[in-house]
């Protein structure tokens, strides 16, 4: 598959489940629970670089770890949480310390 003009490939195991993605260089990994529910991503180098927290089965939400945050590209470790990474501001996205990177009205 082409997306953005890099060539990406995907690799699926028995449970049809997305195991690794590669596009270019970059590697990503996905890494599931016995009871089927995506817990975390890494890189080729094996860091994690996602995490996904749940409650029950339902996802509640997505840590970036390191690096540059999924919105605005900054520094650091980032909470998505379509719930509300801060109370009472549904949609919002916040870094570990707290401050609100953006947020979202959701249906």
């Amino acid at each position: 598959m082409t997306i953005d003009g890099q060539n990406t490939r995907f690799a699926y195991n028995d449970l049809r489940q997305r195991v690794q993605s590669s596009s270019g260089e970059q590697v990503r990994n996905y890494h599931y629970s016995p009871d089927g529910l995506l817990l975390f991503e890494s890189d080729g180098a094996g860091r994690v670089i996602r995490r996904y927290l749940y409650s029950g089965n339902r996802l509640a939400a997505m840590v970036e770890l390191g690096g540059k945050s999924a919105i605005e590209g900054k520094p650091g470790d980032a909470l998505l949480n379509a719930a509300g990474a801060l109370p009472g501001v549904p949609g919002s996205a916040a870094t570990a310390a707290g401050e609100v990177l953006g947020a979202c009205d959701t249906p």
